[in-house]
């Protein structure tokens, strides 16, 4: 069953059953048809009760669909909770959800208790009845809200008591708030002026093997980049025109961590990164994902393969609002060794996050490979980018 269900009884009604049930029997003792009548009919009032709270709620249903909504922090929203009854009809009931704070209610606002907030709905569904509850609600701050649980409170006829219907089953229903983006300066530093195989805008360099198509000549073309048969056609010195290339790709390495738990500082590096996710996704230019959160599989952390692409980047976003205070850690030096020995890495290296010891042989090892390693600051509500800095040798004399 969907609905959990559990009567809150007072006393009083007990002892009125009783009572009932002993005036019927003295007023046959007695002979008074008056004293008869009013008890059998309070009597069957109870019974009515009883039987009312005995199938109440066996045909209310719950439409829990699985609705994922993506906002960015301010947005509003609203939560969509569509019922039907296929039962008794329900009178002077109230409906309690409980979500997370992550997203603040517009209606009935009040503080959250536990991280969650609490709000009473009045709710009355007739038999055969559909009734749609709309909670509106803005982003509040990063990271992924749910509805954690809702019930269903209605009252006794007479007052004494309320029976209460628990919804047993995860609600589908998610609100997931990008992180918000902060400046980040010194960008150039990760935009190659290297030959590469990436499609670029600007740069110095061509692929020779990727003709692009054709232009006049201008006396500055030199003699082998006279397109002939072009030349033939068109009866105009026609000049080959190649693909610029550069090399392009980026590898974000994120260590969320700070001693044995969650960096304090873990809402500006994720807004910082977010920046710099956007402006690779702006330049074309092809970057991965690492983030020392723990995960099932083959890779034992958080991955992103390289990619482009606004689908991209609404895949890396959603990685960086999912990511809290609970994420169970890898360990930085572990996942920098995976990758290094395991992936096919792009030509820059990012670090974000606290610097390791143990993690900064690997970026050394990078380096003299040939890759570039950067590492991304953190100053005060915004980073730049820099050089990864050598580490100081001291001669023993």
């Amino acid at each position: 069953m969907e609905w959990k269900k559990y009567t809150v009884e007072n006393r009083s009604l007990q002892i009125m059953s009783a009572l009932a049930l002993l005036l019927v029997l003295l007023s046959l003792y007695l002979t008074s048809a008056i004293l008869f009548l009013m008890s059998s009919l309070f009597f069957c009032v109870l019974l009515a009760n009883n039987y009312y709270l005995k199938k109440m709620g066996e045909g209310v249903e719950f439409e829990n669909k699985a609705v994922r909504k993506r906002m960015f922090i301010e947005e509003h929203h609203e939560w969509e909770l569509d019922f039907v009854n296929n039962g008794l009809p329900i009178l002077n009931a109230r409906l309690y959800v409980y979500f997370d704070d992550i997203v603040i209610p517009l209606k009935g606002v009040q503080h959250p208790r536990f991280s969650k907030y609490e709000l009473s709905i009045p709710f009355t569904l007739p038999r055969k009845g559909e009734y749609s509850v709309r909670i509106p609600f803005s982003a509040g701050r990063r990271g992924l809200a749910k509805i954690r649980s809702m019930e269903l409170r209605i009252p006794h006829f007479f007052g004494f008591g309320e029976t209460v219907l628990e919804y047993r089953t995860m609600i589908a229903q998610e609100a997931l708030i990008y992180p918000k983006r902060l400046p980040l300066e010194n960008k150039e530093q990760f935009v190659s002026a290297k030959p590469g195989n990436e499609a670029a805008r600007h740069t110095l360099f061509q692929d020779v093997l990727s003709p692009a198509g054709t232009r006049n000549y201008v006396p500055t073309d030199s003699f082998n980049q006279i397109h002939w048969k072009a030349t033939a056609r068109s009866r105009s010195i026609q000049t080959k025109v190649y693909e610029n290339v550069s090399e392009k790709g980026l590898l974000l390495s994120l260590n969320l961590s700070e001693g044995y738990s969650i960096t304090p500082r873990l809402e500006e590096l994720l807004s910082c990164s977010a920046e710099l996710a956007y402006t690779a996704v702006k330049e074309g230019i092809p970057f991965a994902v690492c983030m020392n959160i723990r995960t099932a599989g083959p890779v034992p952390f958080q991955y992103i393969p390289a990619g482009t692409g606004k689908a991209h980047l609404q895949k890396v976003l959603e990685s960086f609002a999912v990511a809290g205070y609970h994420s169970v850690l890898y360990p930085y030096d572990k996942m920098a060794a995976h990758y290094t020995r395991h992936f096919a890495l792009q030509p820059y290296i990012i670090h974000g996050g606290l610097k390791q010891q143990a993690g900064d042989k690997y970026f050394k090892e990078l380096e003299q490979k040939g890759f570039t390693v950067l590492e991304m600051q953190l100053l005060e509500q915004k980073a730049w980018i820099k050089p990864f800095p050598k580490p100081i040798h001291k001669e023993v004399i």
